[in-house]
């Protein structure tokens, strides 16, 4: 069975009238969970730069942690209309939740959204603060600030707002995206103006990009390595600080081997050649910012170990096999179980067999877009259909499979596919 070949229904959708956010909520949200919030995470913010920049204005923000949305918000008297995921919608409870209090925007994966851009536009013209998280790939892997997603720029370009940034330091080590568990230490949100409204009408799209990576680019690792050179290191205690590090960090960096880390409380190792580190209680490895290096260098050996898979192995062999679970639906609207079994990515195709005997087959060079979140599901488009795969062993690494899969598609298509969104 060919993928993505059904007709659209409309039933279901959630594609419901936007509403301007809940001052009410908002303020409510504020007075009940900021001192719960301050015991938990330790959170502090400042604003001073952005003191006398009156709404409306667009906003970004770096993003290390799930609960980014409101942390940022707390800088602002009036709540923000927020550009979210659409994935976030499909859940009943957190979309009426979304779309009636909090404001939150539905943005459809791999092709422009005119509804999401319209209700931005609303905001705008009520005098809103307009939020979004504008890194490639969403939440980080390593505690550093991924590109920004140039059609970002446009954004500005349309909009014609002052741009006000956040930068959130300490939230990677707070909560690491690969980790199942949370750390306390401290979490600070500080405010600039990165654009005034003048620049935003009038520097070139290219300009305004390089301004708001640049107002947004942070680094949780070198952070901490100057807090510790002025004696100021923060300690976020946790009992299994590198518990699933093998998430993000997918091959060894010594050998080169897929899939050979393994970790357990604070310390990681390589089972092949005895490769590892600990987590120490600055959320550093071994007092070092060496998950720069090591993020960058497992893409690397993927890229390596698929040049070798394509030129030695049989056109239909697999590169990776995981068990699994498969959902599926069509956009906005609720999903269904279709698979649980065998995952199979091999040069040109992830395919797998479904609940119903069948055999589902997903041409790479079709995907239109992929997803990771929350670590550990697998999401991407495929015509007018939404595929969910969530990996059954909790350790495995869906940011491999990610990455995986967009270098073929790259390779399908001679260059950059795009298909990377979040």
């Amino acid at each position: 069975m060919e993928a993505g070949k059904k007709k659209v229904a409309g039933k279901g959708s959630y594609r419901d009238r936007i509403r301007p956010p809940s001052q009410a909520f908002n303020y409510f949200l504020k007075v009940a969970l900021l001192p719960f919030l301050w015991l938990i995470y330790a959170f502090h913010w400042d604003a001073r730069a952005i003191k006398g920049v009156k709404p409306p204005f667009l906003v970004i923000a770096n993003h290390d942690m799930n609960l980014d949305p409101f942390f940022v918000e707390v800088g602002f008297r009036k709540p923000a209309y927020i550009m979210s995921s659409e994935h976030l919608f499909r859940i009943k409870p957190l979309r009426f939740l979304l779309l009636n209090l909090v404001a939150a925007i539905p943005k459809t994966k791999a092709q422009a959204d005119s509804t999401a851009i319209r209700a931005f536009l609303d905001g705008k013209r009520l005098g809103y603060p307009l939020l979004v998280f504008p890194e490639t790939g969403g939440r980080n892997w390593g505690g550093q600030t991924s590109p920004v997603i140039p059609s970002t720029a446009k954004l500005v370009k349309l909009l014609k707002i002052p741009v006000v940034a956040c930068i959130m330091e300490g939230a990677y080590f707070t909560t690491p995206r690969w980790g199942f568990y949370r750390r306390r230490g401290r979490l600070i949100a500080r405010y600039h103006l990165a654009l005034t409204a003048e620049e935003a009408a009038t520097l070139p799209e290219a300009g305004i990009l390089a301004r708001l990576q640049a107002s947004i680019d942070h680094d949780d690792n070198l952070w901490q390595l100057r807090n510790l050179e002025q004696g100021k290191g923060i300690v976020y205690r946790g009992s299994k600080r590198a518990e699933a590090i093998e998430r993000s960090l997918y091959a060894c960096p010594k050998c080169g081997t897929l899939r050979a880390l393994r970790s357990e409380k604070h310390a990681f190792s390589c089972t092949v050649c005895g490769f590892g580190g600990t987590i120490d209680r600055y959320g550093l490895i071994d007092g070092t910012a060496a998950i720069r290096d090591y993020t960058t260098a497992v893409h690397g050996i993927l890229v390596q170990r698929l040049d070798e898979h394509l030129r030695d192995a049989a056109p239909d062999a697999d590169f990776l096999t995981a068990p699994m679970r498969c959902w599926t639906s069509h956009r906005h609207e609720e999903m269904r179980l279709i698979a649980q079994g065998e995952l199979h990515l091999t040069r040109d195709r992830l395919w797998f067999a479904a609940t119903d005997g069948g055999r589902v087959d997903v041409p790479i060079p079709e995907i239109r877009g992929i997803t990771c979140f929350h670590a550990h599901i697998l999401e991407f488009v495929l015509q007018d259909c939404v595929y969910r795969i969530i990996l059954d062993d909790r350790h495995a690494s869906v940011r491999l499979w990610q990455d995986a899969v967009k270098r073929l598609a790259d390779l399908a298509k001679g260059g950059d596919s795009g298909i990377i969104e979040e």
